[in-house]
Formats: C-alpha cells, structure tokens, sequence
C-alpha cells in the first residue's frame, strides 16, 4: 500500500518532488514515512470527526473501506495477489485497533 499511495500522499503531505517518486533513493526513509503518515493520519481524522475507528478502516482499507463498514459489507477478510493467507477484514482491523488503543489507555 505504501507504494500504491505513496506518489499522491507525499505530495499532500508537502515532500519534495524527488520524494515522492517511492523509488527514488531516500524516498520511503522513516523521516518521510512519518511525515506522510502523520499527515495522512489528521485528514482522515479530521474528516471522520476523531473516529479513530473510521481513521483506522481508511488507513488500511480506503475510504471506500469506510463505506463498506458503514454498510455492513466490510466483514470478509481481505486478500492480496501472490499472498496465500487472507488478512483480516477492515472491520475486524478497525476493532482491532480500538481494542490495542483502549489497552494502552488502560495501562495494560
């Protein structure tokens, strides 16, 4: 996914134009990735008013992946071509998520 998004989100995020080729040498270095990502993280949670739920579906299903769950159709787990094991569903990846953050709240 890095890859797929990497062009058009390092350049919202305000990259260079020798960084946002993803393979371009440095291009994908932790600096950058953070920056892409902390960018990425605050349009998706401002645009689902701070639900870290939907925040989450959308990193890694798409905002598309948003809608699915909304109407219910987000359960199945996902596939991706030359992998042989199923990931898990963007609305169990969401949940997921919630579940890791309440731990981490609750100091556990």
């Amino acid at each position: 996914k890095t890859k797929t998004n990497w062009r058009s989100w390092s350049k919202a995020a305000g990259l260079p134009p020798e960084f946002q080729d993803p393979y371009a040498p440095g291009a994908l270095s932790p600096e950058n990735q953070e920056k892409v990502a902390d960018y990425q993280f605050k349009l998706y949670y401002d645009k689902y008013d701070g639900d870290w739920r939907k925040v989450a579906i959308a990193w890694y299903g798409g905002e598309g992946g948003v809608r699915k769950v909304e109407r219910g159709e987000g359960n199945k787990p996902v596939y991706h071509p030359g992998v042989d094991k199923a990931f898990p569903s963007i609305a169990n990846y969401g949940d997921d998520v919630i579940a890791r953050m309440n731990k981490i709240r609750q100091g556990k």
